[in-house]
């Protein structure tokens, strides 16, 4: 067999498809020189001529003769082997297509829903710069996004999604029902990575990543189980979703507690450290105590200012020596004493004497480490109220855009277009085994 005949013999063949089997086994057997109207040359000894269409030809030697003849026989034999090899590997299986697709494969019917997810509309709440912060803790109601939509995608997808809409009992009433043809229907009592592989053929979920819709398609055997199944795949992803909503409820809701709690403690032991203050030093507000000094000063100082006014008024007129004077400079002495006694209780150069400076500034420490906790309680209190009413109402919703609906034809299988695809595949492969024996066959001549 040449390999050029054999390449011509493929492409007339291709050629050829158009016009039947027929005319395809024709088109081989006149490439390979097998007409019906063309006879093989006859043998001749040396010396002979041969005729040939009214034609005189010379003498043809012997071994010439038995070349062509043998060119002939092997022609036919490859002849033979392309119908034979034709008729197994392209014909059969189209004909087993055709009768597998036209006859015996079940109908498929497509319901399909699309769905989204939809968050709850926040409230509108007039909060302090300080109670925005609380905000990024997660407690505010929570978005939609993308990503919420692909949980439903996955999920669609799943194995627990199985379980979910009635387990495998459900799927294998559905699937698995005499009216099944063979190759198409699920075995009963297979495993549960079979049955997902299964559910995956015919649960089809895709994502439309610019709207957030979520589309699944469900091929069924009959019109009401295909509704059926779909109507399932969407109670099943609005409780996923609830789950979810609730779980992120939850979670704000402890997480605000926790923040209360810890506040509270902070407040209580703020408040802890401001009684053992005041226990030490005697002293509710050193403020107080502080201003009552000073006003002792004040009018000791006064007094002070009138008493020496008063000496030297009459400091001419009396001896130093005189009882009055002797009184007015001892008063005078005391009043130095008590005002320099009420001046270090206030302030000290000893860094070790207890004074009531030190005792404001340790009082201001913790009244601000008080008042700081004590705000801080408040804005957790109001946190935890507010992660209560959002955990009142739902944030995650499932949106339906289009309900499953009952469908009216089978859109499954394409027949036409599955023989023809078996037919192509068969004689692709057959072309290509053609050309690979034509080539060895070259090679080995």
């Amino acid at each position: 067999l040449n390999a050029k005949a054999a390449r011509e013999a493929v492409s007339g063949a291709a050629s050829a498809l158009a016009s039947g089997p027929g005319r395809l086994l024709a088109r081989v057997k006149s490439l390979l020189g097998l007409n019906s109207g063309k006879k093989s040359l006859p043998a001749a000894g040396p010396g002979t001529q041969v005729a040939l269409a009214g034609a005189k030809l010379p003498a043809v030697p012997g071994p010439m003769e038995s070349s062509d003849e043998a060119e002939a026989v092997t022609s036919a034999w490859a002849a033979r082997a392309m119908i034979w090899t034709f008729l197994a590997f392209v014909a059969a299986p189209t004909l087993a297509a055709m009768v597998y697709f036209g006859f015996i494969c079940s109908d498929e019917y497509v319901a399909e829903t699309r769905i989204s997810i939809r968050a709850a509309s926040e409230q509108k709440q007039q909060l302090s710069e300080a109670m925005s912060a609380f905000s990024k803790l997660g407690l505010s109601a929570a978005k939609s996004s993308i990503q919420d939509a692909y949980i439903i995608f996955n999920y669609a997808k799943s194995k627990p999604i199985i379980e979910d809409v009635g387990g495998r009992k459900y799927i294998e009433s559905l699937f698995s029902h005499g009216d099944v043809d063979y190759f198409s229907r699920l075995e009963k009592d297979e495993k549960l990575e079979t049955v997902w592989k299964y559910w995956n053929k015919h649960v089809m979920p895709s994502l439309d990543s610019l709207s957030g819709i979520v589309t699944i398609k469900v091929h069924g055997f009959t019109p009401a189980e295909s509704k059926e199944l779909a109507g399932k795949i969407v109670e099943a992803c609005e409780k996923l979703v609830n789950q979810i909503s609730l779980r992120s409820r939850s979670d704000a809701r402890a997480q605000a507690r926790t923040e209360v709690e810890s506040a509270q403690e902070k407040l209580i032991a703020a408040r802890g450290e401001m009684l053992g203050f005041r226990n030490r030093n005697a002293t509710i507000d050193p403020i107080h105590k502080a201003e009552d000094i000073a006003k002792l000063i004040a009018g000791l100082t006064l007094k002070r200012i009138e008493l020496q006014t008063l000496m030297a008024g009459t400091g001419d007129s009396l001896l130093p020596s005189a009882p009055s004077v002797r009184l007015n400079r001892g008063r005078l002495e005391e009043m130095d004493r008590q005002i320099e006694k009420l001046t270090q209780q206030l302030t000290a150069i000893d860094s070790s004497a207890q004074t009531v400076s030190k005792e404001l500034s340790e009082y201001e420490r913790l009244k601000l480490t008080e008042v700081f906790a004590e705000k801080l309680y408040q804005m957790s209190v109001l946190a935890l109220e507010r992660s209560e009413q959002e955990a009142r109402r739902q944030q995650l919703y499932l949106s339906t855009v289009v309900e499953p609906t009952l469908p009216e034809k089978p859109l499954y299988p394409e027949r036409i277009t599955s023989i023809l695809l078996a037919f192509t595949c068969a004689f692709v492969v057959w072309g290509i085994g053609v050309l690979l024996a034509a080539t060895i066959f070259d090679h080995l001549s």
